[in-house]
């Protein structure tokens, strides 16, 4: 029995079978809410800055999200790093920092302490 407008209505979901319906049913909700939905929720939140390119990409279960985020940091460190140069810090000095914040938090811990960096002071640019 489903309750229909103001009545109750006998519902057999055999007398249904083979008939296209405009909703998805998910096991193990109490909220009537889809995937689909989450993702256009997440879409919007993205749009918004409500949320982060990692948190849109897992909730899409985008493949290979993990790696996209990976590659998408690299690129905007190498651009931090080119600012840096701009403002003077020698290449060499770049080149070790890039490396070092490139290395898992693990083996940062492991070469001795917190794994945050002495702050390296830029030398002024040389004038040719």
């Amino acid at each position: 029995m489903i309750p229909y407008k103001d009545t109750v209505v006998e519902f057999t979901g055999i007398d249904l079978a083979g008939r296209k319906f405009n909703y998805i049913i998910e096991s193990d909700s109490t909220v009537a809410r889809t995937s689909v939905q989450d993702q256009e929720q997440a879409v919007g939140l993205f749009k918004i800055n409500a949320i982060d390119r990692t948190a849109l990409l897992q909730q899409l279960n985008f493949p290979d999200w993990k790696n996209i985020i990976e590659r998408m940091g690299e690129t905007r460190l190498d651009e931090a790093m080119q600012v840096l140069i701009d403002a003077g810090l020698d290449e060499n000095q770049a080149l070790e920092l890039r490396q070092y914040l490139m290395q898992p938090e693990q083996n940062k811990e492991k070469q001795g302490g917190t794994g945050q960096q002495q702050p390296v002071s830029p030398q002024p640019a040389q004038v040719a």
